[in-house]
């Protein structure tokens, strides 16, 4: 639920943000962000959308696509992938229950050194 990192690469495509923000937006982005793997996954990003559309290059097609599978695996976007990283996508089932954090606001206040208390 939280931000979404800034995109790391160069001038992003429409498709590019789309899919960089549906990415952000699973539960294995909890884990990119504690790993700092935003570079990654914008290359990721960029990848797979290459092979979904360049389908006249099958040479370059076939490789990018195992690099597509390799990064899959390291960002835990399988099952199989989860598995291996035992990373488990579970229900929150307590989230209903939990107490919602008060907002409270602290204000610094300057205090005169001098002034006994």
């Amino acid at each position: 639920p939280g931000p979404i990192p800034d995109w790391p690469l160069d001038d992003a495509t429409d498709a590019e943000r789309r899919r960089w923000e549906t990415l952000w937006r699973t539960a294995q982005a909890a884990q990119w962000v504690r790993q700092h793997v935003d570079l990654v996954v914008a290359r990721y990003t960029r990848l797979v959308l290459t092979v979904e559309v360049d389908t006249k290059n099958n040479l370059a097609t076939a490789q990018t696509l195992n690099t597509v599978m390799a990064l899959e695996d390291r960002l835990g976007l399988s099952p199989k992938a989860l598995q291996n990283l035992s990373w488990k996508i579970v229900a929150d089932e307590v989230a209903d229950r939990r107490p919602v954090a008060a907002t409270a606001t602290r204000r610094l206040k300057a205090v005169d050194p001098d002034v006994s208390a």
